[in-house]
């Protein structure tokens, strides 16, 4: 994913947490916030309790490509995802269905 694309800075995380909205399912939680930039920028969050390092990189590593291949909404978007607990053994075919199923139930087009 390129770097115009992501989030990266621990005060555009904290801004998509206070001023956003949220949605989950067991996998994921899916906040967002309208942004004032051209682009929809993906932040990833996978805490400790989820597992190893590995697991953890593997995660972000399979959400990474999945935003990837999700359409460019009409309007611009900060998004952060927070994996849960039951992402863990999820293959990519079932967390791309929980992320396109949390972006239409947030009306994200």
């Amino acid at each position: 994913m390129q770097r115009d694309r992501r989030i990266r800075k621990s005060q555009d995380f904290s801004r998509v947490s206070v001023d956003g909205r949220s949605w989950a399912d067991h996998r994921l939680v899916l906040r967002a916030v309208p942004n004032q930039l051209r682009t929809t920028r993906y932040g990833f969050v996978v805490r400790k309790h989820i597992g190893s390092a590995v697991i953890r990189n593997r995660l972000k590593r399979r959400l990474r490509a999945i935003a990837r291949d999700v359409p460019e909404p009409s309007n611009a978007w900060d998004i952060v995802l927070i994996v849960r607990n039951g992402a863990r053994g999820s293959t990519s075919a079932q967390l791309s269905r929980s992320l396109k199923s949390l972006l239409v139930r947030a009306r994200i087009d």
